[in-house]
């Protein structure tokens, strides 16, 4: 009889336990003890798991050192990777057939259904999964792991009049002293057709007229702000901004009305080279101490509720279906006359 690698019984092992649809709808399926318990074992064989991430370093390092207590067995390496940038990367590994990402949490939820109707995106099955609420789960394979609202903060040593809104930017003492973020992901792009329909047809451009700083991510947008490069963003979020004002920074966060928030998915790759062990970790995510981890502080919602979480229930997530490639590269064009003049 011919004898089967490690490595392929491993990934039997989950491949048998995520079998459910791939475009089903309906709550998660959950392993068996017994079943879970193989998983668990080959994950340990395998030794550690490559995660690709858009959540900010500190949040990062949180998971991994969360997770390898949990089960240390298993080493976390992650990468941060922002917007498309991140997904453009686990197209590219999976191309090439490098060892790259075996599990990824990301906002960019329409690569996920891309990516789902192809079959390739791999349902979580473990303990965690059948608590989990039908409602957070993406195209019926990807757990939305956490809800972040998108804020606008100030450097209170700047600001002595408070910011309440975004019609706070159009504020003539502002002009020049606002900070403003690249529409570099399709969550941003759908932020930025939604500031258009909520503020008016014509915000965009008036805020360009103020002249802002523009940056490419909310971590460098922020720290730009507490160091006064600019007085006032219109983009931050609060597990950015709160660590920050934590340590003493000069900065207040405002939620504006109406807001929104970024859905923050979480996906199990078919071609990971340790399946056994995203499959672990992604579980670990979806319970209960891993969603402490994460929004245990208030700065996300978490869709089950863990205290200390922001209530997920009110922060409206932005659709990105809306915006395929062809309509979010139309959308940046667009953005690009408007902010940069080309």
């Amino acid at each position: 009889m011919k004898k089967i690698s490690a490595s392929l019984l491993a990934a039997a092992v989950v491949s048998t336990l995520a079998a459910a649809p791939a475009l089903a709808q309906n709550a998660f399926r959950s392993a068996s003890s017994a079943d879970w318990a193989k998983v668990v074992s080959a994950a340990n064989a395998e030794g550690k798991v490559i995660l690709y991430a858009t959540p900010v370093p500190a949040t990062l390092a949180q998971f991994k050192a969360a997770f390898e207590k949990a089960y240390p067995s298993i080493t976390v390496e992650y990468t941060r990777l922002i917007g498309t940038q991140l997904v453009g990367k686990v197209d590219q590994d999976r191309a090439a057939n490098v060892d790259g990402a075996d599990v990824i949490i990301t906002p960019e939820v329409t690569w996920i259904a891309d990516r789902a109707k192809q079959g390739v995106i791999k349902p979580p099955a473990g303990p965690a999964t059948g608590a989990w609420p039908a409602k957070y789960i993406a195209s019926g394979v990807s757990p939305v792991l956490a809800l972040e609202p998108l804020i606008l903060a100030y450097n209170t040593n700047l600001v002595k009049t408070p910011v309440t809104g975004y019609q706070d930017l159009l504020r003539p003492e502002f002009n020049g002293k606002i900070a403003m973020i690249e529409p570099n992901a399709g969550v941003l792009v759908a932020w930025y057709d939604w500031l258009e329909k909520t503020q008016g047809a014509d915000f965009l451009a008036k805020v360009a007229a103020q002249n802002p700083k523009l940056y490419v991510s909310a971590l460098p947008i922020t720290q730009g702000t507490v160091a006064g490069e600019v007085v006032f963003t219109g983009f931050t979020v609060p597990t950015v901004a709160a660590p920050l004002i934590a340590q003493g920074a000069p900065l207040k966060m405002v939620v504006p009305s109406p807001s929104v928030g970024t859905p923050y998915a979480g996906a199990l790759l078919s071609w990971a080279k340790r399946p056994n062990a995203a499959a672990v970790f992604l579980d670990f995510m979806m319970s209960t101490a891993g969603q402490t981890v994460w929004a245990g502080k208030g700065d996300v919602g978490s869709p089950i509720g863990v205290p200390g979480s922001l209530d997920a229930s009110t922060i409206s997530p932005l659709d990105q279906s809306k915006y395929p490639p062809e309509v979010s590269n139309a959308y940046q064009a667009k953005w690009s006359r408007i902010f940069k003049g080309k």
